[in-house]
């Protein structure tokens, strides 16, 4: 969520994506998508998972859903909520950081 929000203040599009690597579809991940205005195309940004990059995605997802603000409603019509994924820790905000460092730089040149 912390990437979202420094994201979000330098004036980019953010999203939340929420997906399914299980089969009865209950989802078991959230990560950060940012709108890339080069490509026009809606770019993960992962800092949960050491060895993602710019764009990464968990393989074999069998369920999705896209979360565009904190207010919009879910499913059955009430409140979504976002909370930030349970193993989160210090280096993982650092390899954030660094991963939305590597997307600002690529995307500038």
């Amino acid at each position: 969520m912390l990437l979202a929000a420094l994201l979000r203040s330098l004036g980019h599009k953010v999203r939340f994506n929420t997906v399914s690597t299980v089969a009865d579809g209950e989802f078991t991940h959230v990560f950060p998508e940012v709108f890339d205005r080069n490509s026009g195309e809606w770019m993960a940004l992962d800092t949960t998972v050491r060895r993602s990059y710019p764009g990464w995605r968990p393989s074999k997802v069998t369920r999705e859903r896209d979360w565009y603000g904190l207010g919009q409603a879910n499913d059955t019509g009430g409140p979504a909520v976002m909370t930030p994924p349970v193993n989160s820790s210090t280096g993982l905000v650092l390899l954030g950081l660094g991963v939305a460092a590597l997307w600002l730089l690529g995307g500038r040149r």
